[in-house]
């Protein structure tokens, strides 16, 4: 069922090409706003974090729950996959990135900037060194938090988790844009539980499908380190798969189109591990 969901899922990323405008979350911000007004109460630490990130997909559980018979189980693998495919992107990272290589490779630094400037907080005057590091932290970032968790939550505990995922993720982005916000630091140490082991499992693929040796000698140290920044740990293994080091690519638009391409192929990975693993457990 897991399987073929998500094959349902890919039919549909690469044939139909729906506009990432239909996953767009806006009646969660209004949701969010909504409950903040009717339940101040319950709106506090990180039992008002699970408050308004888990009450949808309770609801859904509940539904999921109520079918039996073979039309519940075609039900379930509609609606499984008609949440998997909302929860993914909303865009794929080379549709986001393409203006901005496109700007590297005709050396249009200033029209560069600009598109990265809506990526990434790109200062104005960063040299293009710089500002290709952060692209690359966006890129190993993003396909963890775009589609390998969300891949691995589906997995593992259904489309209500993966949607539990997704809404904490947005609730995290929100909330950052509010210094002040109450739940800053109870949904950042919720995130970073979350990702802790699919950000890991995104890192060691990072170096399966790149040079293994040097992307495992960076990733080692972060193994049992629950307080290590997700985001550097991502960097570090999927510069060390690449054969970069700390310092500055003195190629900065190489070093984008190698950060992109093995994301793309760990996405890939991800996938046919868990095709491997669906069919294994048929044949169980």
């Amino acid at each position: 069922m897991t399987l073929l969901a998500i094959v349902l899922v890919l039919v549909l990323e690469l044939y139909f090409r729906i506009s990432p405008s239909y996953r767009n979350f806006r009646w969660f911000v209004r949701f969010r706003r909504w409950l903040q007004r009717q339940f101040p109460a319950q709106f506090e630490g990180l039992g008002g974090v699970l408050f308004i990130c888990a009450l949808v997909p309770l609801v859904l559980v509940i539904l999921l729950a109520l079918p039996s018979g073979f039309g519940g189980q075609v039900g379930y693998l509609f609606v499984s996959a008609l949440v998997l495919w909302y929860c993914l992107g909303p865009e794929d990272l080379r549709s986001v990135l393409n203006p901005y290589i496109a700007a590297l490779e005709r050396a249009d630094r200033q029209s560069a900037w600009e598109h990265a400037n809506t990526i990434i907080d790109a200062d104005a005057g960063e040299d293009a060194p710089s500002m290709a590091r952060k692209i690359s932290e966006w890129i190993f970032t993003n396909i963890n938090s775009r589609y390998i968790a969300v891949l691995f939550w589906f997995v593992l505990l259904g489309p209500a988790a993966c949607l539990f995922y997704r809404l904490v993720v947005m609730h995290h982005d929100m909330v950052q844009r509010e210094p002040q916000h109450a739940h800053k630091e109870p949904v950042g140490q919720l995130l970073m539980l979350l990702n802790w082991l699919p950000a890991r499992l995104t890192a060691l693929v990072f170096a399966l499908v790149g040079d293994f040796m040097r992307g495992y000698s960076v990733l080692h140290p972060y193994w049992r380190d629950g307080a290590a920044s997700i985001e550097q740990m991502l960097l570090k293994t999927g510069l060390g798969a690449l054969g970069f080091n700390d310092e500055l690519s003195a190629d900065p638009l190489e070093e984008n189109i190698q950060a992109l391409a093995l994301a793309e192929r760990a996405l890939i990975l991800i996938v046919v591990l868990i095709a491997l693993l669906s069919l294994f457990g048929a044949l169980l």
